[in-house]
């Protein structure tokens, strides 16, 4: 801003501003070009091309419906967060969601879905729940697809696209929470997940689990599962016959202690 000083007569200084309406004048200036780049913006980058990837379950236009996204809408201002906050709340089986941007006028949504691995029956139906342990939808009848069911406890206020609440005290539903998801990972990470029929949470302490059709396998606490599905591979293969039945106890093994197998009759 402009300064000028200058001397009355009684020799008093005083001082004028130049330069106030100028400094108004670059404001509105200002304001007028982020007006003008608004407008700009909201005109030109609109929406003409959306594109849908990995999906599979659900259609385009689930996915676009969910998200509340079409066609004509603006790019630059999209909410990525709200829409793909959108699409997790009425898309359960939807795992992952990406959006991005191709200017001038392409939204591309990239998705992962997961599948159903594992079932609760509630008495007049079940509900299917992910590998992760997400409930994903109530079914009178189970799919044809093999599921593992899951016993020893029951669900509590199972909600579409949340994750599975086990029933009992806060405590002792996270405790078998963990240990359903440790087992079903380890499980559906082997070969043997098309052979497990049953996974028997009741004890987090003595995980069970029912192994084709002729073994009850004890895993013990629900730690090092890896190591021991593999051992459970190799005495199946490697010394016990087609005839066999009975359980296979490895729930002492991380103690030293080696796997025994205890016939059906015994």
């Amino acid at each position: 801003m402009a300064m000028r000083k200058s001397k009355d007569g009684r020799g008093r200084t005083s001082v004028r501003s130049r330069g106030g309406p100028g400094c108004l004048s670059v404001i509105f200036l200002i304001l007028f070009v982020l007006a003008a780049a608004a407008s700009t913006v909201a005109i030109f980058f609109k929406i003409r091309r959306i594109e849908v990837v990995g999906n599979q379950r659900y259609t385009f236009d689930q996915i676009c419906s969910s998200a509340e996204i079409e066609v004509g809408d603006n790019l630059i201002f999209l909410n990525k967060f709200e829409k793909i906050s959108n699409i997790f709340s009425r898309l359960p089986y939807v795992d992952e969601v990406k959006m991005s941007r191709r200017l001038p006028d392409t939204l591309l949504i990239e998705v992962k879905e997961c599948v159903a691995v594992a079932a609760f029956d509630d008495g007049d139906g079940h509900w299917l729940i992910s590998e992760d342990g997400k409930v994903l939808e109530r079914v009178r009848l189970l799919p044809k697809e093999h599921l593992i069911r899951i016993e020893g406890a029951g669900l509590k206020s199972p909600q579409p696209g949340k994750k599975a609440g086990i029933g009992g005290d806060e405590e002792d539903g996270e405790m078998k929470f963990s240990a359903m998801v440790e087992a079903l990972r380890a499980i559906m990470d082997s070969t043997i997940a098309e052979d497990v029929d049953m996974l028997d949470i009741g004890k987090v302490y003595n995980v069970e689990f029912h192994y084709l059709g002729r073994f009850k396998v004890r895993l013990g606490m629900p730690e090092h599962l890896d190591y021991k599905i593999d051992c459970l591979k190799e005495i199946v293969n490697g010394y016990l016959g087609p005839g066999d039945k009975g359980t296979i106890d490895l729930s002492e093994l991380m103690d030293g202690k080696p796997a025994r197998f205890i016939p059906e009759n015994q």
